[in-house]
């Protein structure tokens, strides 16, 4: 039974040994030798190739240099809203974001209960810095990106505010 190219191709890479007539292997090398022959004219009209070899410390710098790249572009500031635009500055939980962070906000809506504060508090607005606001809860970053230390902030922030409109 003769498999076609892709066949071949296919079997191969599922990691299964595929066995081909001598005749078949030194046509199919033939046929690959004339492709090469013929890719080679014109096909590289801006110079020729350095062939040597990377180096483990070139592909680690460049490496390097695309997870920079990544990093800057997932860290790019977002636009804001302008003051103009609304009175609070910050960004809203998108419906994404609410929906992967059900559980926690969830949670923080049942400690504001529990501490004495509004369910209506839960409205979470990304900020440059934590606060607790008469109608939103700033985070300096999203709720399942908050480091411990933060977590813990907000809370005594919640703490601290549901005591401070105690006494009010």
């Amino acid at each position: 039974m003769a498999f076609t190219q892709y066949q071949q191709a296919v079997l191969q890479e599922m990691g299964i040994q595929v066995w081909i007539s001598k005749e078949a292997y030194l046509d199919k090398s033939a046929t690959d030798e004339r492709k090469a022959a013929n890719a080679t004219f014109g096909a590289n009209p801006v110079g020729p190739i350095d062939a040597k070899p990377v180096s483990q410390e070139e592909k680690q710098s460049r490496l390097a240099q695309l997870r920079a790249q990544v990093e800057s572009k997932e860290t790019s500031p977002k636009p804001k809203p302008s003051v103009t635009d609304s009175p609070q500055q910050g960004i809203p939980l998108s419906a994404e974001q609410k929906r992967d962070s059900a559980q926690w906000l969830s949670d923080l809506t049942l400690a504001c209960v529990q501490i004495g504060l509004s369910s209506s508090l839960v409205n979470i607005v990304i900020d440059t810095s934590l606060r607790v606001d008469a109608n939103a809860i700033r985070l300096p970053a999203l709720p399942h990106k908050l480091s411990p230390a933060q977590k813990k902030a907000l809370w005594h922030t919640l703490v601290s505010a549901s005591q401070s409109k105690g006494h009010a």
